[in-house]
C-alpha cells in the first residue's frame, strides 16, 4: 500500500512506499522557516528603501525644474546629497535581499533533499 506523505508547500506531496518516522520533524524546517521570515523582512526593507529613493528623486526633479526656471541652483546640493544617500540605501537593501534569497533557495534545496532522503526508505544493511 502506498501512503500519501505531504511535506512543505513547495513539495505538494509524494507517493512513497516508506514513511520515515520523523518526516514531520525535518531538520531544515526551522532554518527554512527562519530564512523565509528573514526574506520577507528584507523584501519589505528593500521596498521601503526603493520607495524612499523614488520620493527623493521625484522631489529632486521637481526642484531641478523649478531651479532651472529661476536660474538658481544653490539649494540643489542638499537634495543631490539626499538622493545619493537614498540610492546607497536602496543598493544596500538590494544586496541584502539577494543574500536572503540565495540563503532561502539553498535551504529550500536542502529541505527537498532531506525529504527525498527520508522517503527513500531504510538503507540496506550489509552483513559483515
Amino acid at each position: 500500500m502506498v501512503q500519501r506523505v505531504t511535506f512543505w508547500d513547495f513539495s505538494e506531496g509524494a507517493d512513497v512506499r516508506y514513511r520515515h518516522p520523523h518526516a514531520d520533524a525535518l531538520v531544515c524546517r526551522s532554518a527554512l522557516d527562519e530564512a523565509c521570515h528573514i526574506l520577507e523582512v528584507v523584501r519589505i526593507e528593500w521596498q521601503r528603501a526603493k520607495d524612499r529613493h523614488l520620493v527623493v528623486r521625484r522631489g529632486l526633479h521637481r526642484m531641478l525644474a523649478h531651479a532651472y526656471r529661476r536660474q538658481s541652483f544653490a539649494p540643489l546640493k542638499i537634495l543631490f546629497h539626499k538622493e545619493e544617500e537614498a540610492l546607497k540605501d536602496r543598493e544596500a537593501a538590494a544586496r541584502r535581499l539577494a543574500t536572503a534569497e540565495e540563503r532561502w533557495r539553498a535551504l529550500q534545496i536542502a529541505s527537498v533533499y532531506e525529504q527525498e532522503t527520508m522517503t527513500v526508505g531504510p538503507f540496506p544493511r550489509r552483513a559483515n
